[in-house]
């Protein structure tokens, strides 16, 4: 998880390391991702180019 904590109402930026959470780098590919925000959830899909 990049980011787990209340944050107030704003624009904000995650950087990825391409690593997972055992800190091993991770292949390239299509991966998913998920935006909460109270009662507002929404999944995305990113690429990891290597």
């Amino acid at each position: 998880m990049l980011v787990s904590q209340s944050m107030v109402a704003g624009k904000y930026e995650v950087v990825w390391n391409g690593k997972d959470d055992h800190g091993q780098s991770v292949c390239g590919g299509i991966y998913l991702y998920e935006l909460q925000a109270g009662d507002f959830t929404q999944t995305r899909k990113m690429v990891l180019l290597k």
